[in-house]
């Protein structure tokens, strides 16, 4: 008896393609991960640039510019490289005053209280003295140092 071809059904050339396309993306998965894989061990992060913090504890984050340092503590031309800098959560922030304020203070003849966390501000904390009418404030210049979460803490 002689038979006649007969087209595949609609339903196998769907399953084919369906099968087609899961390799496809499982193909391009692997080599995407794979791709990131041999990236890093050709151009490691250095330890001190690492993010030391779980991802879900980054406040912000900021692109800044890198650069090594000589001998005498200056930029060395040429060594620029972009990295990120991160504001993360962390423990939360005494209401103590640091040492070289208090010691301050005492040389003023001050005695420093609590701080006053309503006049907190990224790169302050104020604290109240034993001076009527006078406040000590202890500034930190650079990135900014203090945030204040959501429950105001």
């Amino acid at each position: 008896m002689r038979t006649l071809y007969q087209p595949p059904s609609r339903y196998r050339l769907l399953a084919l393609a369906f099968v087609f396309v899961c390799t496809a993306v499982l193909a391009f998965a692997y080599l995407g991960t794979f791709a990131k894989f041999v990236l890093a061990q050709i151009n490691p992060v250095p330890e001190e640039l690492r993010l030391h913090a779980n991802k879900s504890d980054v406040i912000a984050a900021k692109d800044i510019t890198v650069y090594d340092i000589d001998e005498h503590g200056n930029r060395v031309e040429g060594t620029d490289r972009p990295a990120v800098f991160y504001a993360y959560k962390a423990n939360v922030i005494s209401d103590s005053p640091s040492g070289s304020l208090s010691s301050l203070a005492q040389k003023s003849g001050l005695q420093l209280g609590n701080e006053e966390v309503q006049k907190r501000t990224p790169h302050s904390r104020t604290f109240s003295t034993s001076r009527e009418g006078f406040l000590a404030t202890e500034i930190i210049a650079g990135y900014p140092q203090y945030h204040r979460d959501n429950a105001g803490a």
